[in-house]
């Protein structure tokens, strides 16, 4: 099981406390069977929670990439950040994309005019 480095545990620990809808003044809401039940997550430095990894984790998309299996992450072409590819055409993070897009549509319109 890969363990969380300390600002990887510092980042999904905040994005628990916002995100997570089964996180309640730190007890899990789905293992409360009567009795309050201190989120395992939160005190654990590598994954155990399936919900978090399915439900709360992808909405970091730098976190989720960094966590994830490393045959699903690709360096960004642009800057070398390590994103999670959704497919095997992919070649920039989503940060970088947007840029990508009209830098490509500025060249295109520019030889159009010529």
């Amino acid at each position: 099981m890969k363990q969380f480095t300390p600002f990887q545990t510092k980042r999904a620990n905040v994005l628990i406390r916002a995100e997570c809808c089964n996180y309640v003044q730190g007890n899990c809401d789905a293992l409360d069977a009567g009795e309050p039940v201190p989120c395992p997550q939160i005190a654990s430095q590598s994954m155990l929670c399936l919900w978090f990894k399915n439900a709360v984790l992808p909405i970091d998309k730098t976190l989720c990439a960094e966590l994830s299996t490393p045959d699903k992450q690709k360096p960004c072409a642009k800057c070398g950040a390590l994103f999670q590819s959704s497919s095997n055409r992919a070649k920039y993070c989503n940060l970088c994309v947007n840029q990508i897009k009209r830098d490509q549509a500025r060249e295109r319109m520019r030889r159009k005019r010529q």
